[in-house]
């Protein structure tokens, strides 16, 4: 027989206990994670910008053996 173990809400419960648990919801938190939001916008466009460059540079290489 198969026991599954969830240790989530024990963990969850834990860390509320010890008041490790912040709820982000203050303007300040909402404009700091509309920043990052932005950032990693960012960052994924450049990094998909470069993935094409590197293919279509890979796509004119001519191997030779």
């Amino acid at each position: 027989m198969i026991k599954t173990i969830h240790k989530t809400e024990e963990i969850n419960a834990r860390l509320e206990r010890e008041g490790k648990v912040t709820v982000l919801d203050k303007p300040e938190h909402l404009e700091a994670i509309r920043k990052m939001n932005e950032q990693l916008e960012r960052v994924r466009r450049e990094y998909m910008i470069k993935s094409s460059k590197s293919e279509q540079s890979a796509a004119k290489v001519i191997l030779t053996c």
